[in-house]
């Protein structure tokens, strides 16, 4: 029997030195045990995503650009995992164009394949066991990339369309000072070989490189979304 697989998310760590920049969650965010986390940078899988790293390309061009509008609700598959919310509230100043495409093109060119992990979120109040599968990218940030997303961070200016982003040293993460969400803490815990704290005791199986196309997942794997 296949296992079923909920959500396909492609996600970058994007680090430099023992500092990474990721999405932090603010206090709209449905899952309320998660807000102020961090979370890598992508997203989720959405009809016509053809490979992991397609998946990627897209949700980075999607982020990385300047978007007044105001998201009101999320998608309903993902509302079936986290919740109901409001959305991510309006993001008042943006980042010069120029810095927003440096940094979405370094992610783009520099990010290379890691590993697939699947996860197993327990159940959170009325919510059921589900699972996620995670493709990897890494991406080590220069000295001049981390500069311009520590800069627009301090200025309060978004690179990205909605969200908050957030630099944070990887000891804070290993301490628990700063709590992660999703596959965040496996990948990091994998990549840096340290131990990063589980709360919720979400289950992780270290797979294999990304895939080449999603339909080879779905050979392996029952998926939700196709």
């Amino acid at each position: 029997m296949k296992i079923q697989v909920h959500n396909h998310a492609s996600v970058i760590l994007a680090y430099n030195g023992k500092e990474l920049v990721s999405n932090v969650y603010d206090n709209t965010y449905p899952k309320e045990i998660w807000r102020g986390r961090i979370n890598l940078m992508g997203g989720g899988q959405a009809q016509g995503d053809i490979s992991p790293f397609y998946l990627l390309e897209r949700e980075i061009n999607e982020e990385f650009r300047i978007n007044s509008e105001v998201t009101k609700e999320y998608d309903k598959n993902f509302s079936e995992l986290v919740g109901e919310g409001k959305g991510a509230p309006k993001i008042n100043s943006f980042a010069s164009e120029k810095d927003i495409k440096l940094v979405k093109d370094f992610l783009l060119l520099n990010s290379q394949p890691y590993w697939d992990f699947l996860i197993t979120m327990p159940p959170y109040k009325d919510r059921p066991s589900f699972n996620i599968m995670f493709s990897s990218y890494v991406c080590p940030l220069s000295n001049k990339i981390m500069d311009c997303f520590k800069k627009n961070i301090l200025e309060e200016k978004s690179l990205v369309s909605e969200g908050f982003l957030k630099v944070t040293p990887l000891s804070q993460i290993k301490s628990g000072e700063v709590l992660t969400a999703w596959a965040t803490g496996m990948i990091l815990e994998d990549f840096f070989n340290v131990k990063i704290p589980n709360p919720e005791n979400i289950i992780s199986q270290k797979l294999s490189f990304p895939r080449k196309s999603m339909e080879e997942y779905f050979n392996e794997y029952d998926y939700f979304i196709r």
